[in-house]
């Protein structure tokens, strides 16, 4: 059971496309930052060396934004504090991390410093096999995933007929008009939207972090609709409408169409949460307000398409058990990978490492 008390987002996921990064949403190189790109093999303590770094911040009181990795979201791909303008994330594949202003704002921190090379030598046909193995699993649950968002697209296009778009526009207008007054201390210029995913596929099945919707929102709005169709319309409106009017958003989207579908708006300054709910998640406690999204459909002809629908709704799940089946053999490959790893590392001098950028962070060094 994942232990991360503070809040959590994930900026990669297993997508029809591949593994989908956000991982240029982790800092503006541009600005004063420090960012830490680390680099090292499986099992060489990159997760350990972060997640130290971020307990011994957060007990000076500052804010961290964890980032655990949808493969095995019990690890850490990264941290944020954004008090302190800092970051360190996981440099290596998939989410490869190129320095735009290396030394002044990226540093690289070798783990390979700390292995004994001779030992991971002696393996090597091992290491290969396995690290071939995991990739093969991976590229196994792609191809699933890709049928799902064939699936899904069919269904959209079934459900696109009976759905009323400017009814959808019309009441988050409203419910905007509502929710999102602005104050007086409101900065003017439009808002900045952060792109994020609050869930992932992952060896444990759809992974949500429910405990940032928790720790965001004093009211939060569910926004029932398991097609998913008419909440993206609602949240794309509802996002231009906060934007418009000078609020930072927190926009989430969905694995299986990581590029045009919202699943999630968050509009921290208010307070304020939009969460999708479906067969695959639904809020673990009570929302502020739920929204049938039926209301923006003609049912009757909806319901003329229900075979269809739900010959998909059944294709759609099983297809999804079966990348997670993938999914959950590449781990138990991984895990085995990482045994050889942690058998070569000395994990005393990555733990001075973990101490050594945290003072530098709190120092501002």
């Amino acid at each position: 059971m994942l232990n991360f008390p503070q809040l959590s987002f994930f900026l990669g996921s297993n997508t029809p496309q591949g593994f989908y990064s956000l991982f240029h949403e982790f800092y503006n190189p541009n600005e004063d930052h420090r960012m830490y790109i680390i680099k090292g093999g499986p099992g060489t303590g990159k997760s350990c060396l972060m997640k130290t770094v971020a307990e011994i911040v957060e007990k000076e009181g500052y804010l961290c934004e964890r980032i655990p990795c949808s493969s095995d979201p019990d690890s850490l791909d990264g941290v944020m504090f954004p008090e302190l303008c800092a970051s360190i994330a996981d440099g290596t594949s998939p989410h490869v991390i190129e320095p735009r202003f290396p030394g002044a704002v990226e540093q690289f921190v070798n783990l390979g410093e700390f292995w004994n090379t001779a030992t991971l030598r002696r393996h090597a046909a091992e290491i290969r096999r396995l690290t071939i193995a995991a990739s093969d699993e991976h590229r196994r649950c792609v191809q699933f995933l890709s049928a799902v968002k064939a699936i899904d697209n069919d269904s959209f296009r079934t459900v696109r007929q009976c759905v009323d778009t400017p009814k959808i526009e019309n009441y988050a207008k409203r419910l905007a008009g509502r929710e999102f007054a602005v104050r007086e201390h409101q900065k003017s210029g439009r808002g900045v939207e952060k792109r994020r995913f609050l869930s992932a596929l992952s060896p444990k099945g759809v992974f949500v972090l429910f405990d940032s919707v928790r720790l965001l929102c004093d009211k939060i709005f569910a926004v029932k609709d398991e097609y998913g169709l008419c909440a993206s319309v609602l949240l794309e409106n509802l996002k231009e409408n906060a934007l418009g009017r000078g609020y930072d958003v927190i926009a989430c989207y969905c694995p299986i169409h990581p590029e045009e579908k919202l699943e999630h708006l968050f509009v921290p300054e208010l307070g304020i949460g939009f969460f999708t709910e479906n067969s695959y998640h639904s809020l673990p406690f009570e929302p502020t307000k739920k929204i049938h999204t039926k209301r923006f459909m003609d049912t009757v002809q909806l319901s003329e398409s229900l075979c269809r629908l739900r010959f998909n709704s059944k294709a759609r799940r099983d297809l999804i058990h079966e990348a997670v089946c993938r999914l959950e053999l590449a781990k138990s490959i991984h895990d085995k990978l990482e045994t050889y790893y942690i058998k070569s590392m000395d994990f005393k001098r990555v733990q001075k490492a973990a101490l050594k950028i945290a003072d530098e962070i709190l120092s501002g060094v």
